[in-house]
This record gives C-alpha cells, structure tokens and sequence, in this order.
C-alpha cells in the first residue's frame, strides 16, 4: 500500500448550498474498467481487526461514470449487515470505503456519516436521519488509476439493522482529472443514492430523469459484529513517567494496554494543571518490539509520544492517557508530576564525548535554567577496560515443560528455553545489585532464591511463555512488580536508541544495572557488563555483553 498525505482538517458539517446544474450531470458517459487493479488509501492503516467484517453488496468493478463526479457532493449506499456477517448484530461500524478513479492527482476533502433508513415508503428504502459523521480529511490521490478510499467514523457507531453510509467529497473538482465513481453491473432502485444541492435532493442513480447508473455504487463499510464481545474492554497502564516523577525541559510518554485487546482505535494524552485536561497528543500505531531471541523483533515503540514541555510553568501537574477501541470503549489512567521546564541540568558542548585534549582544558557549557548561580566540575579517570562484575546464565537450562530442564528445553520439543533471553537478562541485573547487597531481590521469604530460579519467577511477570518472547511494554512493568514485591528499592530508567557515551556513563560512571534490547534478527535481550578499550580503527566501540546462549560474556561492536 502506498504512503500518502493524508491531513485531518476541523469537523465538518454537511453544507450542500452551491446547485450544479443537472445538464453537466447529463454529460456522464460510462468506461467499462472491469477487472482493473486498485490502491487502498487509509486514513488509519492499522484499525482494521482480525474480526473485521466487510458490508458490502456490489458484485464487483465494472464500470466508471466519467463526467458524473463534480465536488461538493454526497453519495449514499443502502447497506445491510445481516446480508453480509454472521451474526451480525449489534454491528459496529468503523470505516466507508468508497470506489473511485481518477485521471491525475486531485486533491480530495473527504468525509464519512451514517444515515438511518427511511422506511415511510414500503419497499424503498431511503435515506432517513443522520446518526454519525467524521471529521473531514485532506487526501492526496497520488496518480491515475483506481483507488478504494477507506475513512474512519471519529467514533464507531453501533446499529442493530441495515443503515446508509455516506461519503462526502466536500471540494471543487477539476474535469481534467476524469474523477470518476465506480459501479457493478446490477441496476438496482432505491440503494444508491446522490445528492449536490438542497433544491433537487436526494436522486436515486438507478431511476431518475437525469441519466441513470448501470449498476450500484461501490461503496460499503467495516465494522465489527455482535459488539464483538470477544475483545476485552481496554485496560490501560502508564509505562513512563512514573507517579511523583519531576520531569525536566521534555519526557517520552508511554502507554500499554494490558487487557491485550486487539481493537485498541488510539491512545490519546492529556495534562491538567488544575483545570481542563489540554490533549498532547494522540498515538495510532500501538505496534511493539518482540524480543524472543530467535525471530525478528518486528519494529514499533507501543503507544507513546515524545513531549516536550518547555513552554509551560513550572509546577505539578496531571498526565492522563485514555485507550479508545473501535467500539466506543474506554480506559484511562493519570499520576501526577513535577515540570521543571528550564531545568539546572549542565550540558558540556566542548569538548565532544571521546575525544582527545591537551593542557589548559576549555570547557564550554549550556543550561536552559534562568535561575542558575554556578556549576561543579569534577573529574576522575575512566578505565580502559571496565567490567560490573556480572554472573552469567545460559537459557538453555530453563523454561523446561518436561520435567528434563538438561535437555535444552529448546523450542522444537514445545519447550521455551529458546525465548529465554528478556528473563535471562533481567535476572542477571537482579544477580548484580544483589551482590552490591539488596539482598531482598533474591529473596522469597527467608530462602535465597538460585538465579535461575529469579528467571523463571520473572518469566512469569513478562508473559515470556506466554508470548513466546518478551515485549518491551512486559519487561519493564514486570520488573518494577517484582522489585516492588522485593524490597522495593530499585527504581527504573530507560532509554530509546541509546549512544555508546550514555551507555557507558549510566555503567561505569552510575554504576547502573543495564539490559540492552536488540532490534532485527533475532531481536534479543542482553545483559551490558563493561566495556574495551576505546574507538577502534573501524570508527566502532566494543561493549561488552552476556550472551543467553552459552552463558559467557563476548564484546560487540555498537557504533
């Protein structure tokens, strides 16, 4: 599917003030197009569920009315959903999809609504009160050829009987792009519906006196049927930041839904100083990393956005992040934070992380903070080699289902030692900061618990079997349960697409326990023990990390 411009623009209202004459709609000649190839365009491409059914009643693409589509117009379709779904009430509905063709690259204001059916006349059904409509939105034909032009309802609507989808084109469109609406080959009255001003009203394409359609328009809908009472109401947690944090200059946020629904429409984040909560921002694409080791990571940061709140007061403040799924459905969670938007937070600028000095230094340094008085400079010497210390283990002697944790507990024999490495990694840090004396990490009551054992207990907090593999939404909030069940005296960071420098300090410098999750194929969890030497001849630097699959430490080049 292409990547188009697609833009939201401000909620529309159906206006139709300007007449087209009926003689241009009489110019209309037809082009069979048959069984011509289409491109989507969605506006949301990620809201279809796996549930998703089609309403749709066309038997297919056969001709294009060139010389009919003028702008500023409305077409309706008598849609059933009892003729198309299993069960099909209540039905959601969620996009309407139209069929067009265009001869260039026009610029379209589209927008969606769903109508009820009049009924006052028997056997002729027509379309009746307005129930629901979208916001209208900029889309970019990207060239000629056939398009199927799918537009999501703000909110899904819930209709239990047949309904009329409308698509609305709420622009001018030039001739010289051949906009064209697309039919079947079956004529049949009072489905399909046209309407471009209040003085002729609604015409129906299959029997007028103006020129009548060979067939019923290509236009249908999504939904999803029996208010699918299988998907779970959302649930949702925020990840980052934590309630109580003081955040400085800007912070990523970050939602997960743990209902593991899988009809989450967005995320949308707010914050409130006292007042009204002011939206920040919203996230579509709830897409996430697994990590297991053996296949790739897939690609994707869950809900999140970056926010930076530079221009806003200092003080406390509300975050609020609310799940929508496409039935309407909602779930919200809040904590409170301090800003500090201009924070005395030092940043040397010269001289640059890795490089080479000679006596007199000159430091050059930035702060945002207005009320700064003065900055420390410390220094001490950092190693050439470094290494935290950390005890390692090989996955391969857990996640047995057989009673035989020596056999290698490998995927093959339906075991899950091969999706191991997020526990694997994780216990390791837990093994470290044991060792520096918080001993209730390691703790079930009064027994120390063995570090394969801390795994397994930790597989069990990420869904790792679960999964088959661990999510990096798991990982983090299932560490912090088990912390908080341990002692409770670990606090949590993290970082996206950290440099070598910010690794290096959060170890060597903070002395930090630190587990790297690894993108492609596999994606995988590892353990950061230290580090070798410095820049290599390659422009390289070497970290040193455990390995999950033999239990040893090997260093690996990160540029």
């Amino acid at each position: 599917m292409p990547r188009l411009p697609i833009v939201a623009r401000c909620f529309v209202l159906l206006l139709l003030t300007a007449p087209i004459n009926a003689v241009e709609k009489k110019e209309a000649r037809l082009v069979r197009i048959g069984d011509l190839p289409s491109q989507e365009i969605r506006i949301r491409p990620g809201l279809a569920a796996a549930d998703t059914c089609i309403v749709r009643h066309d038997s297919g693409v056969v001709w294009k009315i060139d010389g009919w589509v003028i702008g500023n117009e409305l077409y309706k379709e008598y849609l059933d959903p009892a003729a198309s779904c299993v069960n099909p009430y209540p039905f959601t509905v969620t996009e309407i999809v139209m069929a067009m063709y265009f001869f260039g690259m026009p610029l379209l204001y589209v927008s969606v609504d769903v109508e009820e059916v009049d009924n006052s006349v028997p056997g002729c059904p027509f379309p009746g009160d307005l129930l629901a409509i979208s916001s209208e939105w900029e889309v970019q034909i990207p060239g000629t050829g056939l398009y199927e032009i799918w537009v999501p309802l703000d909110t899904p609507y819930v209709v239990n009987g047949p309904f009329f989808a409308g698509f609305y084109i709420g622009n001018t469109l030039d001739p010289a792009d051949s906009p064209a609406v697309i039919t079947d080959d079956i004529p049949i009255q009072c489905t399909s519906y046209n309407i471009w001003d209040s003085t002729t009203g609604y015409v129906d394409l299959n029997n007028n006196s103006i020129w009548n359609f060979p067939g019923r328009l290509v236009l249908y809908a999504a939904g999803i049927t029996g208010g699918n009472s299988s998907q779970p109401e959302p649930a949702l947690s925020l990840i980052a930041p934590e309630n109580n944090d003081t955040l400085f200059g800007s912070t990523d946020l970050w939602a997960w839904d743990t209902s593991g629904s899988e009809i989450i429409d967005y995320v949308s984040f707010e914050y409130s100083s006292g007042g009204s909560y002011v939206e920040i921002g919203r996230d579509y694409d709830g897409l996430k990393a697994l990590r297991d080791g053996v296949n790739n990571s897939g690609t994707g940061d869950g809900f999140s956005l970056s926010w930076n709140f530079s221009s806003l007061p200092e003080g406390t403040y509300t975050l609020r992040a609310t799940a929508y799924d496409t039935l309407g459905r909602s779930s919200s969670n809040s904590i409170t934070v301090y800003l500090e938007p201009t924070p005395p937070v030092p940043t040397i600028t010269l001289p640059n992380n890795g490089s080479g000095f000679c006596s007199p230094l000159e430091l050059l340094m930035t702060s945002s903070d207005e009320d700064l008085s003065f900055i420390e400079i410390y220094r001490h010497d950092a190693q050439t080699n470094y290494s935290a210390g950390l005890v390692t283990l090989d996955q391969s002697t857990l996640g047995d289902t057989n009673g035989n944790p020596g056999d290698g507990n490998h995927a093959a024999n339906g075991e899950y030692g091969d999706y191991y490495c997020g526990p694997v990694a994780a216990a390791i840090a837990v093994k470290l900061w044991f060792d520096r004396g918080y001993e209730q990490l390691m703790k079930e009551g009064l027994d120390v618990m063995s570090i394969d054992t801390v795994a397994e207990r930790l597989a069990e907090k990420f869904a790792t079997r679960e999964n088959f593999g661990t999510y990096d939404e798991n990982l983090l909030a299932g560490l912090k349960e088990y912390s908080a069940t341990h002692g409770n005296e670990i606090t949590f960071d993290y970082r996206r697409n950290p440099d070598y420098f910010l690794l290096r300090g959060w170890i060597e410098e903070e002395e930090r326990a630190v587990i790297i999750g690894l993108g492609g194929t596999p994606g995988v969890w590892l353990a950061v023990d230290g580090f070798s030497e410095w820049e290599q001849p390659d422009g390289s630097y070497l970290v040193r990390l455990s390995d999950p699959l033999t239990g040893t430490l090997m260093d690996v080049a990160m540029r």
